[in-house]
């Protein structure tokens, strides 16, 4: 690749006064036809900017069994160096299922390399998965460096960082169709760390009472007494859920509330775990927390499986997130 290096008004300065003196010295000055090329003078070094080029992420990572990650392993980082140039890896990382992009960007500080990667949405989804994402930062003077790799962490809820100490080793072309810019290395650009995450609604916790007992009669668990009741109520971005009187099997290993939420709609499902069931059903209490809720008002749809009717059931209830 031919790459052009303009001369500064410094070089041509300096080009004009060597002709002059030997004008001066009774010497004519060479003539250039127009369009002719000059060598710059060999010791004009200009600054390459560093920058991020080859931003990739490898969309919802699936299992053998083509389904979703749904949780993450640990967040992993490998640095790769080579000449002038620094590849970046970041494993596990933990979205939103519909994000257009996943973007890495760069500041510099002295020595101190300030990578800031976030999420780019435009119609988000009430969900996560696990992607691996990559970038590569070119023209990076030879010299030692402190990485800082900031992301937002979905599990903590919290902007994370990662620090690792690194060697650019020398001797790489500049890879730039840019004009190179001058000014002097340690030369700052404002970090981009001003992460503003999407808001991911979910159940952070649910429970269940023991199979309950009538007071008149302690051995006696079925039916339940009283039709199903549930009861929502809202605590700041929070929504409180309970379910009384629930008929489940005597021997279940869990009663699960997941959520599935679109846009104003929060489809909450109950269910039974079971592993070893037994012949017979008593009456629980069932309850959970749903978190994260954005301000709004919602429609909420509670679907469970009831066995005296032996079909689904749902309760609807509108509710307002202040």
């Amino acid at each position: 690749m031919t790459r052009t290096t303009l001369l500064t008004s410094t070089v041509m300065f300096a080009v004009l006064a060597a002709a002059g003196a030997d004008v001066c010295r009774g010497d004519p000055p060479e003539i250039i036809e127009p369009g002719a090329s000059q060598v710059a003078p060999t010791d004009i070094r200009p600054l390459y900017r560093p920058r991020v080029v080859d931003n990739w992420n490898s969309g919802c990572l699936l299992d053998d069994d083509g389904h979703v990650f749904w949780l993450c392993g640990d967040d992993e980082f490998e640095f790769t160096v080579e000449p002038n140039t620094l590849h970046v890896l970041h494993k596990n990382a933990a979205y939103n299922c519909c994000l257009d992009d996943i973007v890495i960007s760069l500041s510099v500080e002295g020595n101190v390399l300030v990578l800031t990667e976030e999420e780019v949405i435009t119609d988000y989804c009430y969900c996560i998965c696990c992607y691996d994402v990559e970038a590569t930062i070119i023209d990076l003077a030879p010299g030692d460096y402190i990485v800082e790799f900031y992301w937002y962490d979905y599990d903590t809820q919290q902007v994370e960082c990662y620090v690792e100490e690194i060697e650019i080793p020398g001797g790489g072309q500049p890879d730039s169709n840019e004009p190179p810019v001058t000014g002097d290395p340690g030369d700052s650009q404002p970090a981009p760390v001003d992460l503003k995450p999407v808001s991911r609604p979910r159940v952070e916790e649910w429970w269940h009472s023991d199979c309950l007992d009538y007071p008149d009669d302690p051995n006696d668990w079925w039916p339940c007494e009283g039709d199903d009741q549930i009861v929502l109520t809202v605590e700041g971005r929070s929504l409180h859920v309970h379910h009384m009187n629930a008929t489940y099997n005597c021997c279940l290993d869990d009663i699960l509330i997941s959520l599935e939420a679109e846009e104003n709609l929060l489809r909450l499902t109950e269910e039974e775990i079971l592993t070893n069931p037994c012949w017979c059903i008593c009456c629980y209490d069932a309850a959970a927390i749903v978190v994260d809720l954005a301000p709004g008002t919602y429609t909420v749809e509670f679907c469970w499986f009831d066995y005296q009717t032996y079909e689904e059931r749902c309760y609807i209830e509108e509710i307002v997130i202040p």
